[in-house]
């Protein structure tokens, strides 16, 4: 395989994408672009044969009792949740402040009383659906201190 290296056009054609990708869902309603990603999910596992293959062979040495079907199902609702995530990850910093609104933080005050400890803490999560927006809504919680998120 050819290094990336000796491709700059490959990079600026990838970039040129990624910026247009992004414009694209800036002007794109929540509910649109998630259905869109789902659909690119959806488009990437008929295409993506090599990581589709990938997943049905894991979900198979995961799960051997389960059938060929409900193994395709898991696989192409994982595609489709990544495609719903990517359109999430590209909008992530503009969407932030109302990502914070449609969040509830359950444990608030727990989070609150360790964060005064003057030995930091160790938080630990869950990990369900977009997790990547945890890091980023900690950083906006701490940048407005003033916020208080108990109750969304």
């Amino acid at each position: 395989m050819p290094s990336a290296e000796r491709h700059p056009v490959r990079w600026l054609i990838e970039l040129w994408a990624v910026i247009f990708v992004h414009a694209a869902l800036r002007v794109t309603p929540l509910r649109l672009r998630l259905w869109l990603g789902g659909a690119l999910g959806r488009l990437g596992y008929r295409l993506d044969r090599r990581h589709r293959d990938v997943a049905l062979k894991n979900l198979e040495r995961a799960w051997p009792s389960k059938d060929l079907a409900w193994r395709e199902e898991v696989a192409r609702k994982s595609f489709e949740h990544l495609g719903r995530l990517l359109c999430e990850i590209v909008m992530q910093r503009e969407e932030a402040s109302k990502a914070l609104g449609r969040t509830k933080i359950e444990g608030w005050d727990y989070l609150q009383e360790a964060a005064r400890n003057p030995g930091g803490y160790f938080l630990v999560s869950g990990h369900f659906g977009n997790w990547e927006w945890v890091a980023l809504l900690q950083v906006r919680i701490i940048e407005r201190p003033r916020h208080h998120p108990e109750g969304m």
